[in-house]
Formats: structure tokens, C-alpha cells, sequence
């Protein structure tokens, strides 16, 4: 394989709109942490330290749902822009992070703050309601968003600006390396409740994010820092151990980060349900199938941004998905040959 093109592209396009949004600013407080074992929110969030870096702008503070103190954030963040970390949990699937996100932006009304690139999913007319109640009253707040119907539904229903822009983790693009592949395909397969099709039940062999497959014991070291670290952190308000904590974050990130592209590249080809097997698998150029997720974040994703990578094929089944494996396969095999 020669390269993904459509990466370097996609890199520059996050580069070009992150840069108006951060300009005149050298410092911002990191909200968001993902403390649970998805390697694609590993990848936002260390994406998203190396644009934020190369934007000029250094780390005063950290945290997540649990390590999360108002008056901390207070006080670190005078004169630094507050950015809350992407993903796909802006609106009710994911209770906890919305609820963080919603406390920030009530919370500081007055300080610039920008919500990094979302996936949007309300199916509650009332959540909806409470977060539009809340965006709504915030003067300086920015919204990016990573496919173009979740920019529609920023547009319909917050105020804020809102901004189509590329998942956080193509910042990552150059960084990471494929190992080389011991098996025909690895089928990288959600086993949560944004599984569309119950794939997993269908195809031995299977794996996930998650602590059977991914979690090893350099990533659970890291976990567990990162569990002693933070309530310790949070009750003493001491900015030393905050900024331990936050290299800690990246520590459990980077470890986990690291297993994932370990576990992809196993494959001469990868299938995959997950958006960010799809991104990864970009970045590492391994040719690969996707199946889509119950809430079609695939598909809306690959309409906005990577509808035309040619490593990529679609499947509607398990069973599509096994033939595309053999043709990806065949190509490959046609490329060395030639």
C-alpha cells in the first residue's frame, strides 16, 4: 500500500480550522478525559494534544467526570481558552459526559470555550431541550461537529457557531506505524449497545475495545494510576498533582492508544463497525470493510470525509463483509506482484 491520500488532506483541514478558534490564545484547560477502555476516545484525546501543541498553546488543567472541580477550573483558566474533548457523546447515550459538558458551560458562561469535533444524538426531546436551555445562554461558545448531520442539528438547535470539521484523531497522522500482520483479517466488532446488527454473536473470533481484548497489563497499570491519582488530586486542589494527573491521562491514552494499533494490525485487512477502526485503520493504511453502527456515525462520517479512500469497502452483513475481505486481500496480493 502507498498511503491513505485522503489523510494528509483531512490533517491540514483540521489544522485550517482549529487555527481562528485557538488564535490568541497560549493556554487552554482540558476537559473530558476519557477514563474507559475505547481506544478511538484515546485517540481524540491525544489528537487533540498534539493540534492544541502545534497551535502554541500549552495544558493549565485537566480532568474528567470524576476528577472534575468548578473552582479549580476557575482558577486555572483565567485567560486560557476551556476545550472539552470530542467523541461521540454530545446528547443522551452517554449520561455522564454530557452531564460534565453541560456543568462547564453553565458554570462559565463568560469564558471562551470550544466543544472539539461531536458526533450529536438526543432520541429524548427533554435532554435536548435542557442542553439547548444551557448552550443557548453561553456568550463564547464554539461547536465542531464531524459529519454533516450532526451539523444540521447544531445548526436547528443551538445558537452557538457551529463548524463541520474532522474527527481529532487525524492529528495523529504520521504517528503511528503498522506492525506486521500475522492473520488473514482481524473483525474489530462493538459489542455495546451502539451495535447494529449484533455482528458479534455471528462471527467467532471477534474482538473489541475493551478489558477481554485490549486491556493489557501496561494499560491497566496506567488505569489504575490514573484511579489512585485523581481523587487525590481533585480534594487537595493542588496544581503539582493536577498536572501529574494530566500526564497521567496521556500516559493511560498513549498505553492504550498503543494496544489498539496492535490489535488492528494483526490483520492483512481489518472489518470493522467502530468509527475509529475506520479512522485508525486510515492512519496505519490497512485495507479494511465497515459495517455500520446503530447510529450510522460510520456512514455520516464517510459521507462527510473519507467516502472516497479507496482502501475502504462497505459491507451490509457479516457475510458481505467476509467477501469484501477476499477481494481486499486479492488486490493486495495483485499490488505486490505487480
Amino acid at each position: 500500500m502507498t498511503g491513505e491520500p485522503l489523510v494528509p488532506e483531512l490533517q491540514a483541514s483540521l489544522t485550517a480550522t482549529l487555527a481562528p478558534l485557538v488564535a490568541g490564545f497560549d493556554r487552554y484547560a482540558f476537559v473530558d478525559f476519557p477514563r474507559h477502555s475505547n481506544v478511538g476516545d484515546s485517540a481524540i484525546w491525544l489528537g487533540a494534544r498534539v493540534a492544541l501543541d502545534r497551535a502554541g498553546l500549552r495544558p493549565v488543567y485537566e480532568c474528567d467526570y470524576w476528577s472534575y472541580r468548578p473552582e479549580l477550573l476557575e482558577r486555572a483558566s483565567r485567560d486560557a481558552l476551556i476545550v472539552i474533548s470530542g467523541g461521540g457523546n454530545l446528547g443522551d447515550l452517554y449520561g455522564k459526559h454530557q452531564a460534565l459538558r453541560e456543568a462547564v458551560i453553565e458554570r462559565f458562561p463568560d469564558r471562551p470555550i470550544l466543544q472539539l469535533p461531536q458526533t450529536i444524538h438526543f432520541a429524548d426531546p427533554r435532554k435536548r431541550e435542557q442542553a439547548q436551555r444551557i448552550f443557548d445562554r453561553h456568550r463564547k461558545l464554539t461547536l465542531l461537529v464531524r459529519d454533516a448531520a450532526s451539523l444540521e442539528l447544531a445548526e436547528r438547535w443551538f445558537s452557538a457557531p457551529s463548524q463541520l470539521t474532522p474527527d481529532m484523531a487525524f492529528a495523529l497522522a504520521g504517528r503511528l506505524h503498522r506492525a506486521t500482520p500475522e492473520q488473514e483479517a482481524v473483525w474489530l466488532l462493538r459489542r455495546d449497545r451502539e451495535s447494529s446488527t449484533g455482528a458479534t454473536d455471528l462471527r467467532a473470533g471477534s474482538v473489541d475495545w475493551g478489558p477481554t481484548d485490549i486491556n493489557g497489563p501496561t494499560v491497566m497499570a496506567t488505569h489504575h494510576l490514573v484511579e489512585r491519582l485523581a481523587p487525590v488530586a481533585r480534594r487537595s486542589g493542588s496544581a503539582a498533582l493536577g498536572r501529574l494527573l494530566g500526564r497521567a491521562f496521556d500516559a493511560r491514552a498513549a498505553t492504550q492508544l498503543r494496544q489498539g494499533v496492535r490489535l488492528l494490525s494483526r490483520g492483512e485487512v481489518v472489518v470493522t463497525d467502530r468509527l475509529h477502526g475506520h479512522i485508525l485503520c486510515l492512519l496505519l493504511d490497512i485495507p479494511h470493510v465497515v459495517l455500520d453502527d446503530r447510529n450510522s456515525k460510520i456512514g455520516t462520517f464517510r459521507s462527510a470525509w473519507t467516502a472516497g479512500a479507496g482502501s475502504v469497502r462497505t459491507a451490509a452483513s457479516v457475510a458481505e463483509a467476509a467477501d469484501q475481505v477476499v477481494a481486499l486481500r486479492n488486490v493486495a496480493r495483485d499490488r505486490v506482484s505487480a
